[in-house]
């Protein structure tokens, strides 16, 4: 039995930062250093589509390699050639071959830079047969002026975890729904038991800072852009939202250490630990709990993220597939868009990707078979499927926001949680970059 450990979540979001900061810095310069070229097809032969995915596990390199095979199959006058790119690797890749015409067909992407790469007129606009399944979260990322510029493949969002036999020293008999409630609980659980109350993330270099937070401000009813696109943030309502999140760190119901190191390290050294009774977390990471620490994970609960007065509102990340310039180029455009969609929507790469990851399909009605619809990853798909959404809800995507999720609303985080400004401060200081970057 293959035992390869998928790439982390925290590992590949990592170098996804790399890939969205050279795109927006416009670094496309260099030489390409081998691969990545497309064939020309000719109408005598087949035509080539070369495809990059991004997973280096054995598990997802099979379950595309499945996929392929199955897309061949139907599609004989097609051959996929498929090349591993790592995470890490792919924002160099990615660049250079641009600058040299060696990018490929199809690739895998973060939902978060497709709106960069169409701005910068490097992808191409698909014609997608099949969007009925598509969640409305997916369709800001990527319906975009009316036009579809990726399929979806592999989502992911963030649920909240309960230690139950923390939660039952505590006196408590149920997850927390609202996030009144979430710092209640935390506040007894620290309490009763002495145990980190809720574990959530304030350092200001950590996705899931702002991955968590927006569920916060998004329920409190702060936007992050205005209707004429301009920072939303200084509202009453964000306010009360970083004055809420931030006091889980600064009355000591957080651990100690949050404000400087990786929720992925907080995880493993903390709630798998036993040591905190709250966390919200992404579906793979508690899937993993299934082969790394089963009797944890028979002892873990799981609920929706919790709603604010506004409502609820998860984060949705996720990673599509997009078709490149380049196959316009080579005279595989068709082919490549045939295969893209196969792979998100038709053709099960999307259920066997989610398999070898612990992530949910993007087809909202392949999330409804096992095993996504039962037991806690049924909780990650249900919430994909209503009530995750980008950070900048009820707004499409924009060019910006891959370079502006990096750091900007991470750093308002930190500096409240460590007193270093007030929460006035801290949002002027957001909305003042936030506005420099969209040019308003």
């Amino acid at each position: 039995m293959d035992t390869t450990v998928p790439m982390s979540r925290s590992a590949r979001r990592r170098a996804r930062a790399v890939t969205a900061s050279l795109a927006s810095l416009g670094v496309i310069t260099a030489t390409i250093a081998g691969g990545g070229v497309a064939q020309v097809a000719s109408a005598s032969s087949k035509q080539t589509v070369v495809f990059w995915e991004f997973q280096t596990d054995t598990p997802s390199i099979d379950a595309f390699k499945a996929s392929i095979k199955g897309f061949e199959a139907t599609h004989p006058g097609i051959t996929v050639q498929m090349e591993t790119v790592p995470w890490s690797e792919q924002a160099q890749k990615l660049t250079t071959a641009l600058a040299t015409g060696g990018e490929p067909d199809v690739s895998m992407m973060g939902n978060d830079i497709v709106a960069e790469y169409v701005a910068e007129h490097q992808l191409l606009p698909l014609n997608l047969k099949n969007t009925a399944n598509i969640s409305a979260g997916d369709r800001l990322y990527y319906n975009l002026d009316g036009k579809w510029w990726a399929v979806p493949l592999i989502d992911e969002t963030r649920a909240v975890l309960y230690n139950k036999s923390i939660f039952k020293q505590a006196g408590l008999t149920s997850p927390p729904s609202t996030w009144a409630e979430m710092v209640s609980d935390a506040k007894t659980i620290k309490a009763k038991t002495g145990k980190i109350g809720w574990l959530a993330p304030m350092a200001k270099n950590d996705y899931d800072t702002v991955q968590i937070f927006m569920s916060v401000y998004l329920g409190y009813g702060a936007r992050y852009l205005t209707s004429q696109g301009a920072c939303g943030f200084n509202t009453p309502q964000f306010k009360q939202a970083l004055t809420l999140y931030t006091s889980v760190f600064k009355d000591g119901l957080d651990y100690p250490d949050a404000t400087v190191d990786q929720m992925s390290a907080m995880f493993s050294s903390q709630f798998v630990t036993g040591k905190a009774g709250l966390q919200i977390a992404d579906p793979d990471s508690y899937y993993e709990l299934k082969t790394t620490n089963p009797a944890l994970y028979n002892d873990i609960g799981v609920a929706p993220i919790p709603a604010g007065p506004a409502g609820r509102f998860g984060f949705l990340g996720g990673w599509p597939l997009v078709v490149w310039k380049a196959a316009a180029t080579q005279g595989v455009q068709a082919a490549s868009e045939e295969f893209a969609e196969y792979v998100g929507s038709s053709g099960g790469g999307d259920t066997a990707l989610g398999r070898a990851t612990g992530l949910v399909p993007a087809n909202v009605q392949a999330a409804k078979q096992a095993p996504w619809n039962s037991g806690g990853l049924a909780v990650f798909a249900k919430q994909i499927a209503t009530d995750a959404f980008p950070y900048q809800y009820p707004h499409a995507e924009i060019p910006q926001m891959g370079g502006l999720e990096t750091d900007t609303v991470q750093t308002a985080v930190q500096s409240v949680a460590l007193g270093t400004a007030t929460v006035d401060q801290a949002t002027s200081t957001l909305c003042s970059a936030i506005n420099s970057a969209v040019g308003k």
